[in-house]
């Protein structure tokens, strides 16, 4: 069975060898990068109490009480999915199809949110996307809707909706603050943290093909993943006002049956916080997914990418 190539206007997206190769390319670049830039603490004690500049509120002293402050990060993701897709009921030569040939791997705006609770060392993050595509597209090749054969030109109207949600818990193992400022802050801050905990997503696909004045085939396919995830969150403050985010989580899961779950999210962010309680932030976000469900005539699969840019606000109590 020739296996397709992938979503050829994804890029470097297009194929999962290189897509799960240049994800673990990125990721060991970062962890690199972040044990290289980090200093210990010296004394291993809380910095002394810094008044009521934004490091106070944000980069909360290890260690440190406190009450727990909660942030609030509403965005748009202008992503695009990529990738093929299996279920029961559709048949291709090629045993997947390319979410190209259905017509919906479009870039569109995304709805994303999370909500970051943090008090001293600890945090914990709550957070999910949405995507919906639809869209009657000309098929390029010949397939089958539930044992009827749809020919190359014939038209079918195809349906995405995924969604997927993050619960996760994590702990800060370092923390480093430079450079004090005179009212108390300071220029720079390096923080970083390791991450855990769960993901569940829920992906639903309708294909229905037309054979005008004969007939109208369609099928439906919806499974929800569960995964344990895990990864590493590290932030640098510089000058009170400005951060990087970056961020890996990989997750898994398998029942041993043919079902198994796995992921890599990648996010970076730049933000600017010029009030210690509102902020701006804008960055990229790769989420990459191999979803298997069952086997033979009855295999659900979705083998892909969903990346793109996003931008939005953050809102700390």
């Amino acid at each position: 069975m020739v296996r397709p190539t992938g979503n050829p206007k994804a890029g470097p997206l297009a194929g999962p060898r290189e897509r799960c190769v240049g994800a673990a390319a990125l990721a060991v670049g970062l962890l690199v990068s972040g044990a290289a830039a980090f200093s210990p603490d010296a004394s291993g004690e809380a910095p002394e109490a810094r008044g009521e500049s934004l490091s106070r509120h944000y980069f909360e002293a290890p260690g440190s009480g406190g009450d727990w402050t909660v942030q609030f990060e509403p965005s748009l993701w202008y992503a695009v999915p990529g990738g093929k897709v299996d279920m029961p009921g559709l048949e291709t030569a090629r045993g997947e199809i390319d979410l190209i040939d259905l017509g919906v791997d479009n870039t569109g705006l995304r709805p994303s949110g999370e909500f970051i609770f943090r008090r001293g060392r600890w945090m914990g993050l709550v957070g999910g996307i949405y995507l919906e595509e639809e869209n009657d597209t000309a098929l390029n090749q010949t397939i089958s809707v539930n044992g009827t054969s749809y020919d190359a030109g014939d038209r079918v109207e195809s349906r995405l909706r995924f969604a997927s949600g993050r619960l996760l818990g994590g702990y800060r193992i370092h923390s480093y603050q430079g450079g004090p400022t005179a009212d108390g802050g300071y220029n720079f801050t390096s923080d970083f943290d390791l991450i855990a905990g769960a993901r569940f997503t829920h992906i639903n696909w309708r294909v229905a093909g037309e054979d005008p004045g004969v007939s109208r085939d369609s099928i439906r396919a919806s499974r929800l993943f569960p995964e344990a995830i895990g990864g590493v969150r590290w932030t640098l403050g510089f000058i009170e006002q400005i951060t990087i985010d970056t961020e890996l989580t990989i997750g898994g899961m398998t029942t041993g049956d043919d079902d198994t779950a796995f992921s890599i999210d990648i996010i970076q962010g730049l933000a600017w916080d010029p009030h210690p309680n509102l902020g701006a932030q804008f960055g990229y976000r790769q989420l990459l997914i191999r979803h298997t469900d069952g086997k033979g005539d009855d295999r659900f699969r979705y083998d892909g990418a969903i990346a793109g840019l996003y931008a939005g606000v953050k809102v700390r109590f």
